[in-house]
């Protein structure tokens, strides 16, 4: 997922790399910290929509955070 005003073929290339080098990345992930291995079944998802994230944005909306522009404690 990525933002409108990202260029599209910036978001391809990144979208190709990832899929193509997931156990890379997962392996980078897992290595050299037993507090990652939490991740170690984990995919990569390529195919999500905006409307995916709908419930994180209700959960933050809950608590009063209606903008997503800085982490919770900024």
């Amino acid at each position: 997922m990525a933002s409108a005003k990202a260029d599209p073929a910036v978001v391809a290339k990144i979208k190709n790399a990832s899929q193509s080098m997931a156990r890379k990345l997962l392996s980078a992930i897992l290595d050299g910290t037993d507090d990652n291995q939490k991740y170690a079944r984990g995919v990569f998802q390529s195919k999500i929509a905006g409307s995916d994230y709908d419930y994180v944005r209700a959960m933050y909306n809950t608590i009063g955070i209606k903008s997503f522009g800085k982490f919770i404690d900024e």
